[in-house]
């Protein structure tokens, strides 16, 4: 069984940035570090019984959405943030795992019986990515999720999705053999790849789901991490196309060009119903009224006014 509603759209914030500029960040790619571990994954609970549960409610998951399809991610032990530079320390998890340990109503004992030094040992707490996606001419994209789905059915999103370890080439057996002696130089490169693939997947999610060209955007910003439920599942909030001159200037109606890319079609359509575009002045002062905001969103924008904010007081 699913966690009940209440419990699914809870989330904290943890920002890189603040006002007055008292923060570590926010974080270009070259201020990141992904170090990767085996030590970094998920502990299997002791308890079989528990362990078949979490497969029973990935089995429920897909009877409910049969395009929900199961795929290794990062999974985010924890991270260490100074100004200039944040470590992230990565294991490897999986979809299945995320919707059957973070998002099933096993979440509670997962956390209860959890190590004393590790309250999320028992938990997926996959990484996922969010782009605030903001025109030239001020506006911020929000797309409404489709009912094909696994999580958030129907509430407004912004564009987001997951770096994958397939893309670096990169298995949990692999994993495995990265701290075994004269593996060094692979682990050091299978690091820099993992970083590289976090920042990639924030532009590859808006192309696939809003079908903006990578080119067009700006270099992604990270300005925070949003933290999902109590198993607190990460999700780095991140300038798109940002503010501040660092948009791309696409036309000088963007809105209106952004409205003609997701209309010829972006190559992950199914997962979202329609886009909306909203001034981004009135964003900065509240979420829009009449749309609800997955737990992500609510997150990721709040980030970003954080950010908006900083650069005001900057500008002032």
């Amino acid at each position: 069984m699913r966690l009940p509603r209440q419990q699914l759209m809870s989330f904290a914030v943890r920002s890189f940035v603040a006002p007055g500029g008292d923060a570590p960040g926010p974080f270009l790619r070259e201020q990141v570090r992904v170090r990767l571990s085996p030590r970094f994954g998920r502990l299997p609970h002791p308890d079989a019984a528990v362990e078949a549960a979490v497969a029973r409610s990935w089995d429920e998951f897909r009877r409910r959405s049969p395009r929900v399809f199961n795929a290794s991610k990062f999974r985010l032990a924890r991270w260490r943030a100074r100004p200039g530079a944040l470590e992230l320390q990565c294991g490897v998890t999986d979809y299945r795992t995320y919707l059957g340990t973070c998002c099933s109503s096993l979440a509670p004992r997962l956390l209860a019986d959890a190590p004393r030094a590790d309250a999320f040992a028992f938990l997926s707490r996959k990484v996922g990515v969010a782009a605030v996606l903001e025109t030239a001419d001020a506006h911020v994209a929000l797309i409404q999720r489709s009912r094909s789905v696994g999580m958030y059915q129907d509430l407004y999103d912004t564009p987001g999705g997951h770096p994958e370890p397939t893309h670096i080439q990169l298995t949990a057996e692999e994993l495995a053999t990265l701290e075994l002696p004269g593996n060094e130089a692979r682990r050091e490169a299978l690091e820099t790849a993992a970083r590289d693939e976090l920042f990639r997947s924030v532009a590859a999610e808006v192309q696939e789901e809003v079908n903006v060209a990578p080119a067009l955007l700006a270099a992604p910003l990270l300005l925070g991490v949003v933290l999902q439920t109590a198993a607190c599942t990460p999700s780095f909030g991140a300038d798109a196309m940002g503010g501040g001159g660092r948009a791309a200037a696409l036309l000088t109606e963007v809105s209106v060009c952004l409205r003609a890319f997701y209309a010829a079609g972006p190559a992950d359509k199914f997962e979202s119903v329609r886009l909306e575009l909203l001034p981004a002045a009135e964003l900065l002062a509240t979420d829009p009224a009449g749309m609800e905001l997955t737990p992500s969103a609510q997150g990721s924008l709040a980030l970003w006014r954080r950010w908006r904010q900083q650069q005001s007081e900057q500008k002032d």
